[in-house]
């Protein structure tokens, strides 16, 4: 019989060699910046420059799409010679929808 130990590595996602591969995770917060990153690139077009430090916005914008079965634009991200930046450019409104999605619903108002 397993020990607890042994059947909690069972359930984690593993990577060759034995890497655990930890999910992405997304607060409210980490939604609204990254809802208001795609507004920016919005408002530039095609202008956009990719900057590093908007590579987690990225990231959190592939899991979005992993997770809610996006196969194209998944694949859109993982082109190969293609800079996940332009998949952005030409996705922002779907992806922007998908940020949505994602976010929590306000609370209902109880009573004012």
């Amino acid at each position: 019989m397993p020990t607890a130990a042994e059947h909690f590595r069972e359930e984690i996602p593993q990577l060759p060699h034995g890497y655990i591969k930890f999910p992405v995770l997304m607060d409210t917060t980490q939604l609204l910046d990254t809802f208001r990153f795609l507004e920016k690139v919005s408002g530039f077009n095609e202008d956009t420059e990719y900057d590093p430090a908007d590579q987690k916005f990225i990231d959190i914008l592939v899991t979005l799409a992993r997770e809610r079965n996006k196969k194209a634009i998944v694949e859109d991200f993982n082109k190969p010679f293609l800079h996940p930046m332009v998949t952005v450019q030409q996705r922002v409104e779907e992806l922007k929808e998908l940020v949505r999605q994602a976010l929590p619903a306000p609370p209902a108002d109880g009573g004012a």
